[in-house]
C-alpha cells in the first residue's frame, strides 16, 4: 500500500517511546520523519503545470506515489487523471508525526 510508509514510521514512534526515547533511536526515527515529510510533499517535484498552465502544489503520498497526474507526458497515469485519492493521508498520523517532532 502507497500509505505503508506513513505506517512503519508510526510503528518506529510507538517503539521510541516504549524504549524509553534513546537519544540514537530518537535521532533515526526523527531523520525518518524528515525524510518521509519532504518525499510526502514531493521534494524536489512538488509542482504541476495544470492543462490551463496554472501551476499548482501537490502533496504526494507515501514514496511519492500518486499527484495530480496527467493522462499523457512525463507523470502519465494509469488512473483517473488529474486526481488521487485522500484517503491515504492519514492526518493522525501527520499529528503525532508532528507530535514526537517537538
Amino acid at each position: 500500500a502507497t500509505d505503508g510508509d506513513q505506517d512503519a514510521l508510526l510503528g518506529m514512534i510507538y517503539l521510541a517511546a516504549a524504549l524509553g526515547y534513546p537519544d540514537d533511536f530518537v535521532d533515526m526515527v526523527m531523520r525518518t520523519v524528515i525524510t518521509f515529510a519532504s518525499a510526502d510533499l514531493g521534494f524536489p517535484d512538488i509542482y504541476r503545470t495544470l492543462p490551463g498552465g496554472e501551476r499548482i502544489f501537490v502533496p504526494k503520498m507515501g514514496s511519492s506515489w500518486g499527484g495530480l497526474t496527467p493522462d499523457s507526458g512525463a507523470y502519465k497515469t494509469q488512473q483517473a487523471p488529474w486526481c488521487y485519492s485522500p484517503g491515504y493521508f492519514g492526518p493522525a498520523h501527520y499529528r503525532t508525526f508532528r507530535d514526537f517532532a517537538r
